[in-house]
């Protein structure tokens, strides 16, 4: 009884340190989203050459791939395999897209003589074997002989070079789409429509009937419409029909600023000119307010103002993002910016989030632990 409890007590310590540790991890924050080289391995000429590779193979594939080297893992409260601690990592930064999790981490431990390279969950397991070899092959050789900043050059250089010719199979893509439940779905989704065909099919006409009926007076109503914009003006001085301005005629009729609106199609303008009497006429039709890119500058009161929304810093599950909205206008010197903050990411909100990453931040993606390890 006595050993019973000696044991229980044993284990009950050993597992509250386990838990205590593993919660006391403090993981760095990046610094760029390409080369983080904690380790201060890497010379100034290496890590530039290596940051442009990242940088090219981002903005032509859209993927993110980030390097990161530390001295010892121990350094950040974790004692542990490196597989974890590169996960938890990669999760914390949000490395990837956040729709398609296809970020890509490399990690090397230098005093823990280990490393990783983590991919996105969006992969699965379809490249941990060639992450593999990239490893075993093209990196750890160089390891071996402390040449570190070759390993990490050339095993970069591997990863995106199988990356650029990667293509995702066929199976996996569908997988992604049709549940394991869909076979079966399917040929009950068959069997019910087979057996209602007949009701489908009378209540697609009686439905397309209406709406077929529905977009012929919508088109003639649009036609109705661009006619009478178009339609001659009769001149107030001398009572004759005028004729439809020329493009070189109407850049001498219109401002600047009006010219600047009918090129962004923000406004559309329609211009006559009498012969006779040497009068110009304008109307302008302003578009509808959900169809305007441009809405009208405070300062100019032209159409010319856009507004751009630009995410500095993208939100993960673990912090906060920060946004900034840009409205410039294309008229004038009018320039107004403002920045927000975006909440915590959320893992039912996924879909309904906004995609977009700045150069200086990740794109909110996440792994769930797949890749490969080396250890020298």
């Amino acid at each position: 009884m006595v050993q019973f409890i000696r044991l229980f007590v044993f284990q009950w310590v050993f597992v509250t340190a386990f838990l205590f540790s593993a919660s006391a991890v403090d993981y760095p924050e990046y610094k760029n989203i390409y080369v983080n080289d904690f380790a201060d391995i890497l010379d100034a000429e290496s890590e530039a050459i290596l940051t442009r590779k990242l940088e090219h193979f981002r903005k032509n594939k859209d993927t993110e791939f980030t390097v990161v080297t530390v001295q010892k893992m121990s350094n950040y409260g974790y004692e542990g395999e490196i597989e974890e601690f590169a996960t938890n990592l990669f999760n914390e930064w949000g490395v990837g897209h956040i729709d398609r999790d296809d970020g890509i981490m490399m990690l090397v431990a230098i005093k823990d003589r280990q490393m990783r390279i983590e991919v996105g969950s969006g992969y699965g397991s379809n490249l941990n074997n060639e992450m593999q070899n990239i490893i075993n092959n093209d990196i750890l050789p160089y390891f071996k002989k402390d040449q570190f900043d070759a390993g990490i050059s050339v095993g970069a250089r591997s990863v995106i070079s199988f990356m650029n010719s990667y293509k995702e199979p066929i199976g996996n893509r569908m997988a992604k789409h049709f549940p394991e439940w869909v076979p079966e779905f399917v040929v009950i989704l068959i069997l019910i429509v087979i057996f209602f065909a007949g009701f489908i099919l009378a209540g697609f006409i009686a439905i397309a009937t209406p709406i077929y009926l529905i977009t012929i007076l919508f088109r003639m109503g649009s036609s109705a419409k661009k006619a009478y914009r178009n339609r001659a003006i009769e001149c107030k001085s001398c009572n004759k029909t005028t004729k439809k301005a020329s493009k070189f005629q109407r850049e001498n009729i219109l401002s600047k600023g009006q010219l600047l609106e009918h090129m962004l199609g923000s406004v559309i303008f329609k211009t006559w000119h009498c012969q006779p009497c040497n009068k110009t006429y304008v109307r302008r039709y302003d578009k509808n307010w959900s169809q305007m890119k441009y809405r009208e500058c405070p300062v100019c009161e032209f159409c010319t103002l856009k507004t751009d929304e630009i995410v500095l810093e993208s939100a993960t599950k673990f912090r906060s993002g920060l946004a900034k909205r840009v409205s410039q206008c294309m008229h004038c010197d009018y320039d107004f910016s403002e920045e927000y903050s975006i909440g915590i990411q959320r893992e039912t909100s996924r879909g309904s989030r906004s995609s977009k990453s700045s150069p200086s931040s990740f794109g909110g993606g996440s792994s769930s632990g797949g890749g490969a390890s080396g250890r020298w």
